[in-house]
């Protein structure tokens, strides 16, 4: 009851100093507030994200209290939580004499120093603090973090285990250690020390959820799939683990069983885009397309900023000839995602189909100044240009192909037909003879689109050899 009434009677101080803050201000006169009480005040400003006052209040503290400690630290601190590292470590020199054992003032310096991408000394500040505190949680994920920032995710796990002592079902905690071992490519430790950890705290659903997320890392999804089933024993509704087991389900080929478990998770938690779009993804498999088709529309009415959705609705409906429809889709995606090289080269197959030259030719052409790994790329623009009768421009498109494709049958049969199509039979057969060294077997794609050049014995003599 007492503690009720204090908190109760804090609050309407505050409020009253607050009030009377900005009666100050909006009457442009001057009140007089102690150091204590503009410490709230900006504390009250900083939680609530008032830059102005803030700044108003740092000027009153600066007017009134221009020797006090607490204030100068305060006023460090605001500068590092707005991006101004370098002004807030001028400000703290200017005390270091009178605050150097000051711990608000050291932290406040690691912080700084931290901000600043300096973090060897962010560490031996942070290091100082922890001798005095060993159990300090904030000094603990501060020095975690440090230790990521500079790569040494080992040296981080120290850190974050210790935390783990103090509060073992810490979501952010589990989740910094299962990144570290990630990054070290670390997972069989990570197990290691899941499962031992396990065996003192048995009934800790989140180590049991992470313990699957490591097994899941390594594509280890049978062994994944208990873990999340033993957390979920232990918390029915923790509805990570139904996700997490649901995509491993997925990955095994389980569609079936993977809707019902991203279904389960529904019971406890609104569903988010994500989970409809993984559900419609599993339908997709399933070859239930109008399944997938309501699941991917529910997920871009849940977030229509997901690119993949609409991206995933233009693919079902371009292939279910449904052209007309699929380009507004596609365009959707293209919006959100710009760079996106799928999107581009669906987009440029859609536009081709619906005969819209033009747009596709431009398409093919961003394809191919973003990336141009893919030999289909090549071959789809030059197909596109040589059915326009632009066959000059067609064989460059193959030629440019080949400088970063050396490897691909595909492209030098293409190449082969063309310039056999245009009365270049020396370069045609140079071409055909490239092609049937790496790969004998797509021979017959030459026929496809010159089934004319059967006869050509030039042709059937390199057959002939390659074939003994």
């Amino acid at each position: 009851m007492f503690e009720e009434e204090y908190g109760h009677n804090e609050d309407e101080q505050l409020n009253y100093l607050i009030a009377r803050f900005d009666d100050m201000l909006s009457r442009n006169e001057f009140f007089y507030f102690d150091s204590e009480e503009i410490e709230r005040i900006i504390d009250h400003y900083i939680t609530h994200g008032n830059r102005y006052k803030i700044k108003e209040a740092i000027k009153l503290a600066d007017k009134l209290f221009p020797f006090s400690i607490e204030l100068q630290i305060k006023k460090a601190q605001v500068l590092v939580s707005y991006d101004e590292a370098d002004y807030a470590l001028k400000q703290l020199k200017k005390i270091e004499c009178q605050a150097q054992n000051n711990e608000d003032f050291i932290f406040t310096l690691a912080v700084a120093y931290s901000k600043l991408e300096q973090h060897i000394i962010s560490i031996g500040y942070f290091e100082s603090l922890l001798a005095k505190d060993k159990n300090n949680e904030d000094i603990l994920s501060c020095l975690a973090y440090e230790y990521q920032s500079i790569g040494k995710y080992e040296e981080s796990t120290k850190y974050l285990k210790r935390l783990l002592l103090n509060k073992p079902k810490n979501e952010l905690t589990w989740y910094s250690i299962a990144l570290c071992y990630e990054l070290v490519d670390g997972y069989d430790k990570a197990i290691s020390f899941i499962k031992k950890f396990i065996d003192h705290y048995p009934y800790n659903h989140i180590a049991w959820h992470y313990l699957g997320v490591m097994f899941q890392k390594k594509e280890d999804y049978l062994n994944a799939i208990e873990a999340y089933d033993y957390a979920l024993l232990i918390n029915e509704k923790y509805t990570h683990s139904y996700l997490q087991k649901a995509e491993c389900l997925s990955s095994e080929g389980h569609y079936k069983k993977a809707i019902h478990t991203y279904k389960e998770s529904l019971q406890f938690e609104e569903a988010c885009a994500l989970t409809y779009y993984s559900i419609g993804e599993c339908y997709e498999n399933l070859d239930r397309l109008d399944k997938a088709l309501s699941y991917f529309h529910k997920a871009v009415q849940s977030d229509e900023n997901l690119a993949d959705a609409w991206y995933a609705i233009a693919l079902i409906l371009d292939f279910q000839s449904r052209d007309m429809e699929a380009i507004h889709y596609i365009k959707k995606a293209l919006e959100l995602s710009k760079d996106n090289v799928d999107y581009w080269f669906t987009y440029a197959e859609i536009q081709e189909k619906i005969g819209f030259i033009e747009e596709a030719e431009i398409a093919y052409k961003k394809v191919i100044k973003l990336e141009n790994f893919d030999p289909e790329i090549w071959l789809n623009y030059s197909n596109l240009l040589y059915q326009q009768e632009h066959q000059k421009e067609a064989i460059d498109v193959l030629y440019e192909g080949i400088k970063y494709h050396p490897e691909s049958a595909d492209i030098f049969y293409r190449l082969s037909a063309y310039l056999f199509n245009e009365g270049d039979d020396s370069k045609a057969l140079t071409y055909f003879q490239d092609a049937l060294k790496l790969n004998y077997e797509k021979h017959q794609d030459i026929f496809i689109y010159m089934p004319n050049v059967k006869d050509n014995p030039n042709l059937i003599n390199l057959l002939n050899t390659f074939k003994k």
